[in-house]
């Protein structure tokens, strides 16, 4: 006679089902599975696959559908017996659990399967709107060698093609020596919130270096440490801060890659308005294609490539919008900047001294070379940390100049600047105890 409350079970698997109180769960199993789900899936399609189970009842395959059928009160489940000794009825569990992990999905047919069935049954299967909401969000990154793909050319843009103003920042991450440097070339400075301290604002200052830009710690992002840093710069200085990033947009898939928190973009607006009661240029870094949602009063951050990584959204995606790119070396802010044309306000960057770290310095071309053919003529001998990073800054701002932009409201040509080299070849000696780096 066919047990009650088996009518869940598929009818070809009837004949295999077996008394619920009869069956164990096996011993140590490393697997932890949504039962909930489990149970969803069972109430609304029924049993469509047999558990297995060894022959005193230990179920290898199938834990969590044993454990759902017990909280849906069911008296009998489907299962197929094996007659394995221990050793391979674990080793067949473990397979069992590692065959679906070794599996990926195709997001896009995917999305298109979600797309054709409805709302009940995707609820049934575990699919709910937010999941679905993140994988349509998911589908409109590119993956990253695509994202680097779009500055392959590095191309500078064309002479005179453009006639708007470029506010160039190094991002400093508080060293007082180099920030100093960066104004002989006609580079702002621009500081991370979590290096501002009041005796670095105070070095700052007392060398007439003005910081305009405030980013972020993007791994450890605080908010309140975030604002406080802004809050102490406009109290020291009056007006000087001009742009400040707030924390970048991302999926939830995303920021678990990362391990950061995840942040909804309604809350990430927020924040951006409470800095935007602090300067004029407010910075949302969408990682994600959620431009659309992002408010015109707010600029956009474009993370370009780095070791940090890239965002992943088309370029074009951005165009219209006034933008600040993030990092990058000199060729790609160029290729950027040729691109997105006078849709780029502003740019920093700070990979001018990694470049120098290996005896290099930025060229007309943007890309880092060795300057021994640049030193020997000024008479000096041997490579200069300082002197690189300074010739690095002057090809930058060379190039935007260029390009028909001014720089920081300055119009540079042919590398006129006010630098006393004598002054930069001696910049990387200065006394340790000026700085708290």
């Amino acid at each position: 006679m066919t047990p009650k409350k088996v009518h869940k079970i598929s009818k070809d698997l009837v004949r295999l089902a077996k008394p619920v109180m009869d069956l164990k769960l096996l011993p140590g199993n490393p697997r932890r599975g949504n039962i909930d789900a489990v149970a969803r899936s069972l109430e609304k399609f029924g049993q469509r696959k047999p558990v297995t189970i060894t022959a005193d009842g230990t179920v290898t395959a199938g834990n969590h559908t044993l454990q759902a059928a017990q909280q849906l009160g069911w008296t009998h489940i489907a299962a197929v017996t094996e007659d394995d000794d221990d050793q391979t009825a674990k080793a067949w569990a473990l397979a069992d659990n590692r065959t679906h992990d070794l599996g990926s999905y195709d997001d896009a047919l995917l999305m298109e399967m979600i797309a054709s069935i409805e709302a009940d049954e995707l609820l049934a299967a575990s699919y709910d709107s937010e999941f679905v909401e993140e994988l349509f969000l998911e589908l409109g990154i590119l993956d990253e060698d695509a994202a680097r793909e779009q500055f392959a050319e590095k191309k500078l843009p064309e002479p005179d093609s453009l006639s708007h103003n470029v506010d160039l920042f190094f991002n400093a991450s508080g060293s007082v020596i180099f920030a100093a440097l960066a104004k002989a070339f006609n580079v702002r400075t621009g500081i991370i919130s979590s290096a501002l301290t009041p005796l670095k604002v105070e070095q700052m200052k007392r060398l007439a270096v003005h910081i305009g830009f405030v980013d972020n710690e993007f791994h450890d992002y605080d908010h309140d440490d975030h604002v406080g840093g802004i809050k102490m710069l406009q109290e020291s200085r009056a007006d000087q801060v001009e742009y400040a990033t707030v924390r970048d947009v991302m999926t939830k898939r995303e920021c678990s890659e990362l391990g950061v928190q995840h942040l909804t973009l309604d809350e990430i607006l927020d924040m951006a308005r409470e800095v935007g009661e602090l300067v004029e240029n407010v910075i949302v870094i969408p990682k994600y294609d959620c431009i659309s949602k992002i408010p015109d009063e707010f600029m956009l951050g474009y993370s370009l490539p780095s070791s940090y990584g890239v965002t992943r959204v088309p370029l074009e995606s951005f165009a219209g919008r006034r933008i600040h790119l993030l990092g990058g070396s000199m060729q790609v802010q160029m290729d950027a900047l040729r691109q997105l044309g006078e849709s780029v306000v502003a740019l920093d960057n700070n990979h001018a001294m990694m470049v120098a770290q290996f005896g290099q310095s930025y060229t007309a071309t943007g890309k880092p070379e060795l300057l021994d053919d640049l030193i020997a003529p000024l008479g000096l001998k041997g490579s200069n940390y300082g002197l690189q990073v300074g010739f690095s800054f002057a090809a930058l701002t060379n190039a935007i100049s260029l390009s028909g932009c001014t720089v920081n409201n300055r119009m540079v040509q042919n590398g006129s600047f006010d630098v006393d080299l004598a002054e930069v070849t001696d910049l990387q000696r200065e006394p340790q105890g000026e700085t708290d780096d």
